[in-house]
Parts: C-alpha cells; structure tokens; sequence
C-alpha cells in the first residue's frame, strides 16, 4: 500500500484590505505602541488615507502599479527607514510626521519604482511570448487601493440655495 501524499498548504496572496490593515498595525506597534484605544483610532483615520493608502493613488497617477507584496515591502522598508534615521527628537505629532516622511520619499523616488515595475513586467512578458502562453497577472496589485482612496477623498458639491422669491431686475 502506497502512502498518501502530503498536500502543500496552498500559498495566499496578500490582499490589499489585508495588506493596509497589516501596515496600519506595524505603524502603531513600531510609532504608537503606547498610545491608548480611541487616540489611536483618531491618529489610524489620518495615516491611513494619507500615508498607507495615498502612495497607491500617487503611483496610479504616474500610470503604473505595484504587487500588493511589493507595495508592503516597500512600505515597510520606507517605515522602518523613518524609524531607524528620522529626526525623532524634535516630532510633534507622530502621524503628521509619519504622513511627510512617506509622501516625500515617494515623491522623490517614485521613478525608482516605476523602473522596478516595468522592467519586471517587460522581462515576464517577453517570457510568456517566448514560451507561447499568455500572460496572467501575478497577483493582486494595489489598483483597488487607490480606488478606495478616491473615493474617501473625493469631495461632495453643495448644492446652491435656490432663491425663496422672484428676484428684481434692477
């Protein structure tokens, strides 16, 4: 009698609501770790549009994408950067800080990443061609993040008061 095989645990993928909600404890544990319940989830509803998810819809922008394990790694090499060489002594507000450090250094290196994306994408298609298959996606990216994003910021119109009477001519 053969023994059976082992199965291999199947490998997940992280997904973006996975991946913002694992950055979002990896902040508080290294930024915030002893700041109380409700101060942390007033300082969570500011760093997490402006500094989790607003490099997703900075990089959108620039008409390229990122993996969603990518864009973990990359945040977290970023938080861990702030951490280890940021100018702590003089922070006020950590999340404000925090929101600055990120959005400058994806202001700055941006076209690093955006090299990184294509250059791998151009590599695996011309792969796929060579090999006659067609391409699949990897995996998630972070598309539906910076979808979100637009949609938290994006601003309702007022509508005009409609005039009570008719107005005068002159």
């Amino acid at each position: 009698m053969k023994p059976e095989p082992q199965k291999r645990p199947a490998i997940k993928q992280l997904m973006p609501d996975e991946m913002v909600t694992g950055l979002l404890a990896y902040v508080r544990n290294q930024f915030c770790p002893d700041v109380d319940g409700k101060a942390w989830g007033q300082m969570s509803h500011f760093i997490k549009p402006r500094a989790i998810m607003w490099p997703a819809g900075f990089i959108q922008g620039k008409g390229f994408t990122l993996s969603v394990a990518e864009y973990d790694r990359v945040m977290r090499e970023i938080f861990l950067g702030i951490k280890l060489h940021g100018n702590t002594a003089r922070v006020g507000y950590w999340p404000a800080y925090l929101v600055k450090c990120v959005q400058e250094h994806w202001r700055i290196h941006w076209p690093e990443y955006y090299e990184k994306s294509k250059s791998t994408t151009t590599i695996a298609d011309a792969a796929l061609v060579g090999l006659a298959k067609t391409p699949v996606r990897s995996g998630p990216s972070v598309e539906p993040i910076a979808q979100a994003l637009a949609v938290l910021t994006a601003r309702t119109r007022k509508a005009k008061a409609k005039p009570t009477g008719q107005r005068e001519l002159f």
